[in-house]
């Protein structure tokens, strides 16, 4: 599995949640709707990376997802874009 960011999603991340270099964000699972997995979803959370099943950094900025989670991605590829006209952040397992 591999993480694939565009780099307008890694500036979204680092004005969103106020990251710096070397700041870490994971991509977890949670109830909810998603066309990869009916009743789970994909938020994320800023923290320490440990347990790491996958990770991608880009411009200082780790994005990573951890053991536990691994699972959902089932041999599958993330895309974290982000789109300027929607003003929308996505994270597509494909």
């Amino acid at each position: 599995m591999d993480i694939i960011i565009n780099d307008s999603a890694i500036q979204w991340l680092k004005e969103e949640f106020g990251l710096e270099q070397g700041d870490a964000v994971r991509i977890m699972t949670r109830y909810g709707d998603s066309t990869a997995h009916p009743g789970f979803a994909l938020t994320l959370s800023v923290e320490r990376p440990h347990d790491v099943a996958f990770a991608a950094k880009q411009d200082g900025i780790e994005l990573f997802v951890k053991e536990q989670d691994a699972w959902y991605f089932d041999d599958h590829d993330l895309y974290v874009s982000y789109d300027k006209n929607n003003d929308h952040l996505s994270l597509d397992v494909k």
